[in-house]
């Protein structure tokens, strides 16, 4: 059964999306932080099937 990420052209809509919120967002966190994103949109990049890695957001603390 397919999914929707499934079609390559979801996922680059969903890279692009993410990709843009983090130049946009990433500015305004620590520096330690930004790493943490910069590898998520490594993950992304990677990313060929199956859902999408998990956002920072979703696995870490929301203390800035």
């Amino acid at each position: 059964m397919l999914t929707l990420y499934d079609d390559p052209m979801i996922r680059e809509i969903y890279r692009r999306g993410a990709r843009d919120a983090c130049e946009w967002a990433c500015v305004y966190l620590p520096s330690a932080k930004q790493r943490v994103m910069e590898d998520w949109l490594t993950a992304l990049d990677l990313w060929v099937e199956g859902n999408p890695p998990t956002a920072p957001h979703s696995r870490a603390d929301t203390s800035a």
